[in-house]
């Protein structure tokens, strides 16, 4: 199995020279004929580059594939994958672990991806310290001030992030989903759901969470197409439309979508109204007293707070 993509300049759209230049500089210096190499320990440690073809955003990341063990239903025959399964699964499916990366290819497709492993290594230790010198925070801070760089922290086991980055970079403002209808799958915006619904389509997805803002709070429910256990109640199509056209909303609690509703609808509370406490008659001022005189006590300078205000 051919590991790494072949590739040859005029592949990737680089909007930066820069990142063309970092990029190709690791690209053209990768192993033809790579093969996996198992570490010390059992498992797959490699390191891997993946790039947007479209505008050379690239992801550095490490991944460690190991055997999975799992149960069945009944909890009593366990299935073991090997590692080498996974890994075979992994080097076809895996782009990335990180935040921005995964949410590019779910808007933009794994087709507008390309991924290459650039070394195997012998321990998880190894795959970090290869990590932690593609990414380091000189190389961090470079490709963030260009905003061309999906990763959000430093490499290595303990990464850091740099202040003020920008952790929205290639990430879509708006979630999609796939849907369906006469073998032809499109893969539409959450406000363009009902439109389509309405057409013929149906979601492909197996079950969806829907929000709703009741009495200040949002409240969710969940919609199944599949059965899963013998009480879990099956919707239709019928049933999502009916949802969407009184107010519930296809998501997650957190999105943008639901605080706009919360914001809209500006639900106010009535608050009874407390009447006005009694004004109580000025105490009378009592003498100071006269005793031993106190130390005066040390005024800091403002100016030794300057450092406050300034970028460290």
């Amino acid at each position: 199995m051919k590991i790494n993509p072949t590739y040859s300049s005029g592949d990737i759209n680089f909007i930066h020279d820069e990142a063309q230049i970092f990029v190709e500089s690791i690209i053209n210096n990768l192993d033809d004929n790579i093969t996996p190499i198992l570490g010390d320990d059992g498992n797959y440690h490699y390191v891997y580059l993946t790039v947007n073809k479209t505008n050379g955003f690239f992801y550095i990341g490490k991944k460690t594939v190991t055997h999975n063990k799992s149960k069945s239903a009944n909890k009593v025959k366990v299935y073991v994958t090997s590692a080498e399964i996974r890994l075979e699964y992994n080097l076809k499916s895996y782009y990335g672990g990180g935040n921005n990366i995964t949410k590019a290819i779910e808007t933009q497709g794994r087709a507008n991806f390309l991924r290459f492993v650039i070394k195997f290594c012998k321990s998880s230790k190894e795959g970090f310290d290869l990590e932690n010198r593609l990414v380091d925070e000189e190389t961090l801070k470079q490709f963030f001030n260009l905003q061309c760089m999906y990763n959000i922290r430093t490499g290595g086991k303990h990464g850091k992030c740099l202040p003020k980055v920008h952790k929205n970079i290639g990430i879509a403002k708006e979630r999609t989903i796939k849907l369906i209808k006469d073998n032809n799958i499109v893969q539409v915006k959450l406000s363009e759901l009902l439109k389509y619904l309405l057409d013929g389509y149906v979601l492909k997805s197996s079950f969806i969470r829907l929000y709703k803002i009741e009495n200040g709070r949002i409240q969710s429910k969940q919609m199944f197409f599949k059965q899963y256990q013998q009480h879990t109640k099956i919707s239709s199509v019928s049933d999502i439309i009916s949802a969407l056209k009184n107010g519930w909303v296809l998501g997650n609690s957190k999105t943008l979508k639901a605080k706009q509703l919360l914001a809209n609808q500006s639900i106010e509370q009535s608050k009874p109204v407390q009447p006005p406490k009694p004004v109580q008659p000025p105490k009378p001022v009592q003498p100071i007293k006269q005793g031993r005189p106190r130390k005066p006590t040390f005024q800091f300078e403002a100016s030794l707070f300057d450092w406050q205000d300034k970028t460290i």
